[in-house]
């Protein structure tokens, strides 16, 4: 049985691919996230947004099938919208949405901090 250390080490190399442009790769690994641990939300959060950065309507449209599918639980970002009391009775599409912009609001940050 995989480790929560290895799934999140999968998700870690698929973001390496992705911030160096090796899309296929970068898809491969962040789809091998997804199926190894479905119930991660911040997984699959990660997997769209790469999506809707580089792929196309079709590859987005088939990983929040995909996620709505799984029905995931869990992940530090997922939980905490999830759990939050305005979004309580929202759908996954929405919860995947909230938590996509939530990592591009880490990653700004991180950014801006990384610059001064």
């Amino acid at each position: 049985m995989l480790t929560l250390e290895c799934k999140v080490y999968d998700a870690a190399v698929a973001k390496l691919f992705w911030h160096d442009r090796k899309v296929d790769k970068a898809r491969t690994w962040l789809n091998r996230a997804v199926t190894l641990a479905p119930d991660i939300g911040d997984f699959w959060a990660l997997y769209y947004k790469f999506e809707l950065q580089r792929g196309s309507e079709e590859n987005q449209k088939d990983v929040m099938k995909r996620c709505v599918a799984a029905e995931p639980k869990h992940g530090e970002k997922w939980q905490a919208i999830s759990k939050a009391v305005e979004n309580s009775h929202q759908p996954t599409e929405a919860i995947l949405k909230k938590v996509v912009v939530a990592l591009g609001k880490e990653e700004s940050a991180a950014e801006n901090n990384s610059k001064h």
